[in-house]
């Protein structure tokens, strides 16, 4: 019998070894039938005091609820609705006892004066049902959310870092990116590094939620931002592994975008596939570029695959990050190795925006270029070593067999393929299309800049937007032209 079990456990273990394409499409069919899709919102505006004091109000109405079933049962069930929340109201001092009206629920459960003032002394003492728990409550609950003006100042700032303010097309994909891998200890090193190594879905949900808003886009359109009333935005999460991309709140899409809706569906499917394929290619344990049909298949099985210790190269190989307009690299191969930020100078006047991208999108560009970059000129001391030999240790890190030091840094199989390095440690370059005036008078504001760039742990480009010039920099009235 307890061998039947374990067989039975070890259903999941054979599956994802020896048929992990085939474990993943039964799972998949299975959730299907039986697990049941819950749909869910993001609030985004900040409550009212009434919405609070009835968030509040159903958090305690639940907990007498609960408390009632498990100590009488069927009887708790039969409790009504006004008799919890008079409960609730008397552990609160809000409402004096009267025997008149708790007559019904003395009969129900077998109360008498002394019992109820102890379940009420229970709800103040052991559940929180007090004035000072409120109070501490009511303030966690109000603080949390945006007023509508904080909203609209998120969504114009997001556009105008990127120069987005016109050409709205009725369907915006705002899209996140995560990786989805197993028996993966580094599967964060593949999620949002500006997230903090989680996946950025709930960003993106919180940024659609706010610029769906009509008053918000009221508000927008006083900025000289003018979104069409027929533009949706939808959010989106691109799986870097098996380049596929969730579409997430569809619900909220509108029935006159439906073919919009197919048809972006449609041409992510073809982007998935094509860029599988080119991914593919890269890696040194796929013997060449797979057909268009089998590419999707293959990076599945790699995701799926427990023995597979490079589910995908990530950002190996990244070389520069180039901060402009789309035009300039528009057309241009790199090879998956840059970063790429769209920026507008002529929308930034005065270097705002560009100094948003340079103390934060750049920074972390820098982060992940510094990890990659130790763990490659020393895999053993700032990178992690091989995974082979990894055992994880609780849900804080990895140590290399049973006994060593936690390991820091990128496993050999992320950056190295075989004895030869796959990234090249090479310290960030980057290139920035805007006024040289401005890029110098950032770093001269920001200290963290001048250290980076400074003492060249980023290398730094300026791109003149009138003359099309390059300039290296030196120091802030030093940039050199490129010849």
């Amino acid at each position: 019998m307890v061998e039947a079990i374990g067989w039975f456990f070890g259903f999941r273990l054979f599956g994802q070894t020896i048929a992990p394409a085939w474990y993943r499409t039964l799972t998949a069919w299975l959730k299907e039938w039986f697990a049941i899709p819950i749909g869910t919102t993001l609030t985004v505006d900040k409550l009212s005091q009434g919405e609070a004091e009835e968030m509040v109000a159903s958090e305690h109405r639940a907990v007498i609820y609960r408390l009632m079933i498990e100590r009488y049962g069927r009887l708790g069930l039969a409790v009504s609705h006004d008799q919890v929340d008079r409960l609730r109201r008397q552990a609160l001092y809000q409402v004096e006892k009267d025997s008149t009206e708790e007559d019904s629920l003395y009969r129900l459960l077998g109360w008498n004066a002394v019992g109820h003032e102890q379940f009420l002394g229970e709800l103040r003492k052991d559940f929180g049902i007090h004035h000072r728990a409120v109070s501490r409550r009511m303030h966690r609950i109000t603080q949390g959310g945006f007023t509508t003006n904080e909203q609209a100042y998120f969504v114009e700032t997001a556009l105008r870092i990127i120069g987005f303010t016109k050409g709205f097309a009725r369907l915006v994909l705002i899209c996140a990116h995560g990786s989805e891998s197993e028996n993966n200890p580094y599967e964060s090193a593949l999620d949002c590094g500006a997230c903090g190594g989680n996946e950025g879905i709930a960003n993106a949900r919180a940024f659609v939620a706010m610029a769906n808003k009509p008053h918000v886009r009221q508000l927008l359109a006083q900025k000289d931002i003018l979104i069409p009333p027929d533009t949706h935005f939808l959010p989106g999460q691109h799986n870097t592994t098996t380049d596929e991309v969730e579409l997430y709140d569809l619900e909220d899409v509108p029935a006159t975008h439906r073919k919009d809706l197919q048809r972006l569906q449609h041409d992510l499917e073809e982007a998935g596939r094509r860029n599988s394929q080119e991914r593919l290619s890269r890696l040194p344990d796929e013997g060449g570029t797979p057909s268009l049909r089998r590419s999707p298949g293959l990076a599945k099985r790699r995701g799926l695959d427990w023995s597979q210790v490079r589910p995908e190269w990530g950002l190996s190989r990244h070389t520069a990050f180039i901060i402009g307009r789309r035009l300039l690299t528009r057309g241009l191969n790199l090879e998956g190795r840059t970063f790429l930020h769209s920026y507008d100078y002529l929308q930034d006047p005065t270097g705002k925006y560009l100094e948003i991208i340079m103390t934060a999108p750049l920074i972390v560009g820098n982060w992940i270029n510094m990890e990659h970059y130790f763990s490659t000129v020393d895999p053993e001391v700032y990178g992690a070593g091989s995974k082979v030999y990894h055992n994880v240790v609780g849900r804080i890190g990895v140590m290399y067999g049973s006994q060593s030091d936690l390991r820091i840094g990128l496993p050999v199989q992320t950056v190295y393929d075989g004895l030869k390095p796959y990234h090249e440690p090479m310290r960030l370059f980057a290139i920035i299309e805007a006024p040289l005036e401005h890029i110098s008078a950032i770093i001269a504001r920001q200290d963290l800049l001048q250290k980076l760039i400074g003492h060249q742990w980023i290398n730094l480009v300026a791109l003149d937007p009138v003359t099309m010039e390059f300039f290296f920099y030196h120091s802030s009235d030093d940039w050199r032209i490129i010849l």
